[in-house]
């Protein structure tokens, strides 16, 4: 290219120096051609338009890599949400499975199915040795309703309701 062999006059080169080889420019004869200031400003911003063309989109490229980013936060959040779910569906099958509460088999440390059903089965054993009758007469020792409180309910909808609530009772 003739950019590449040309050599500019300036205020601070000495004389001859800002010459080129006329065969390497392509030009005819062997004689010398020196450049002007507005044809040097013309090839250097030649040259810079140029380069610029090079990274003309890189405005779209930041914001592609920036929506880029967010995607992989939004897959990581999936798969969280896709792992706690699987966890907890785990965590219920396991708890019926073994008769202990989903809220016990949740705090559990096991990661696979045989783990958690192995402390789970474990938990329900000493669970048992222990176990108190479910009384829902808040420490009085007797019931909290009998039947003969229901029959002398006089709202009949509030009667079946409390029939609904104890089955118990009417057997």
């Amino acid at each position: 290219m003739a950019d590449d062999n040309t050599q500019a006059t300036g205020a601070n080169t000495p004389a001859g120096e800002g010459t080129t080889q006329a065969g390497a420019a392509g030009q005819p004869g062997s004689g010398t051609r020196t450049f002007t200031q507005e044809e040097l400003d013309a090839k250097v911003k030649s040259r810079l338009e140029r380069e610029r063309a090079k990274y003309a989109d890189y405005d779209d490229l930041k914001a592609a890599a920036e929506a880029h980013a967010d995607y992989d936060a939004v897959v990581a959040e999936r798969d969280a949400l896709k792992a706690s779910a699987e966890r907890a569906e785990l965590v219920g099958r396991v708890a019926a499975a073994c008769g202990v509460p989903v809220a016990l088999v949740s705090m559990l440390s096991g990661t696979t199915e045989e783990e958690l059903t192995s402390q789970a089965a474990e938990l329900a054993k000493a669970t048992k040795s222990r176990a108190y009758p479910n009384v829902d007469d808040h420490g009085s020792g007797k019931p909290a309703i009998t039947a003969d409180d229901i029959r002398k309910i006089k709202d009949p909808r509030e009667r079946i309701r409390a029939r609904a609530a104890h089955p118990e009772l009417f057997q």
